[in-house]
């Protein structure tokens, strides 16, 4: 026999052996697609997260804010509880507190939102303000 001539071997038929590569491709490119959405559903979560959490802190921000503007009109004023509307929130409160030490005045906020996923989320400021020197007529008068 001339090796030139030779007969080409043929396997034997595999019958299915594309759709198992097929299915196994299919399997990896939804285990794929489901990383992608786990991932985004990830981030969408911990977005809303982050933008809460902000608004918490504005809050608590607004609370000092508006604790200075009430001592300018009233220095013996001590605070108070304030229930803002916001939308998108189920519920917000802001709790004022002030505390008078000789030359100091410390004033705290604390902020409390309820989101509408009835998760609460809380923050917390405080300043404190050095009160200004009486002038020499102020320490004459009885």
């Amino acid at each position: 026999m001339n090796p030139r001539h030779r007969r080409p071997v043929r396997h034997p038929p595999r019958p299915g052996l594309a759709m198992v590569i097929v299915i196994v491709l299919i399997g990896l490119f939804a285990s794929l697609c489901q990383t992608l959405t786990i991932l985004v559903a990830l981030q969408h979560r911990q977005a809303f997260h982050t933008t809460d959490q902000a608004q918490t802190h504005r809050l608590a921000d607004a609370g000092l804010l508006r604790a200075l503007q009430r001592l300018q009109l009233d220095p013996a004023w001590q605070g108070e509880t304030w229930q803002p509307g916001i939308p998108g929130f189920e519920a917000a409160k802001v709790t004022i507190a002030v505390q008078s030490d000789g030359d100091h005045i410390h004033v705290t906020s604390d902020a409390a939102i309820t989101s509408s996923r009835d998760r609460v989320l809380q923050s917390r400021q405080s300043i404190t303000i050095t009160r200004p020197a009486a002038s020499s007529a102020e320490r004459q008068l009885p």
